[in-house]
């Protein structure tokens, strides 16, 4: 969610929320309420049949998870909290420390529930520099934007390809099929650990 606020030259005013970034990505992949869902097309998420209730979503939730094969994982159904432009701008430079410290706690005081990960020794050495391995990325299991925060206890390490592109996937779904527009709430994936592996 960082990189849209910085790189889209269409971005909203700065006092705007997420929610008009996410009714444009609901528009120009035409899944606005008048336009028939039939006509839409995408490239990496599949249309969905007319969802009326969150029950039905919670049910194409749990089948993406069982299609993308994610071990561990339960939904956790949260409220749209948005952040104004400011208060993105405002916590990303605490969100680089954090970041960099949780990777560095992992390497120093975590280094078995690494390697039980399969991490590498070189891995939990770029660790303890503060880096992420490679394809791996640091996720925020709850996003800012529904409720989640800067404590450790929110950080996870997860492996880039195929997991965490799985587990935004899923969410994006719910976005896309203005899920997030009509109920103001998602299913997020949630697993427990400072790292995801299965």
């Amino acid at each position: 969610m960082w990189e849209w606020s910085f790189h889209n030259p269409n971005a909203p005013a700065p006092t705007t929320s997420l929610l008009a970034a996410y009714d444009d990505l609901v528009k120009s992949h035409n899944l606005a309420a008048e336009i028939p869902q039939e006509a839409a097309v995408s490239a990496t998420i599949p249309p969905l049949p007319p969802l009326n209730d969150i029950e039905e979503m919670r049910i194409a939730v749990n089948n993406e998870i069982v299609r993308f094969n994610l071990k561990h994982i339960r939904l956790d159904f949260h409220d749209y909290e948005p952040q104004t432009w400011q208060e993105m701008n405002k916590s990303f430079e605490e969100y680089q420390y954090m970041r960099k410290a949780f990777l560095r706690l992992l390497g120093f005081r975590h280094e078995q529930e690494c390697y039980d990960a399969g991490l590498s020794e070189t891995d939990i050495l770029r660790l303890r520099e503060g880096f992420v391995p490679e394809n791996y990325n640091t996720h925020l299991k709850i996003p800012f934007d529904f409720g989640g925060n800067l404590e450790f206890s929110n950080f996870s390490l997860i492996r880039t390809h195929p997991h965490h592109n799985s587990i935004h996937r899923i969410i994006d779904m719910q976005i896309e099929n203005a899920f997030l527009l009509k109920h103001r709430r998602v299913f997020i994936p949630w697993f427990e650990g400072k790292i995801y592996h299965d």
